[in-house]
């Protein structure tokens, strides 16, 4: 019997959702944002397409409309994967930090009804 491998805890749906990116500098978001793209999202963090890196363990403060809704979900999450792309982008993977269990629950409600 094959056994299943993909330990995630919360569904992960690819989804092209706009998302605005505020790079936290001494614990203070700056005053300049940026945006990017989801290749895939789900209640635990999101994976962005972006113009430049941003190191590994940085914190960032991400905000999207939840998919099929008009929620905003602004949350606080730190990089955990970077990666450049064919096109010299790179994918960006995040994982929320903080992130309450209302949240998680209201975020993963939509992702499982895509």
């Amino acid at each position: 019997m094959p056994k299943n491998t993909d330990m995630r805890q919360y569904k992960r749906v690819k989804e092209n959702i706009n998302v605005k990116i505020d790079i936290i500098e001494n614990r203070t978001p700056s005053i300049r944002f940026e945006v990017g793209k989801t290749g895939d999202i789900s209640a635990s963090g999101v994976l962005f397409r972006y113009h430049k890196p941003i190191e590994i363990g940085k914190a960032i403060n991400i905000a999207f409309l939840s998919p099929n809704s008009f929620e905003l979900f602004n949350l606080d999450a730190f990089v955990v994967r970077v990666e450049i792309t064919l096109d010299n982008q790179y994918d960006i993977g995040v994982s929320f930090d903080n992130i309450t269990e209302e949240d998680q629950k209201r975020l993963n409600y939509y992702l499982t009804y895509l």
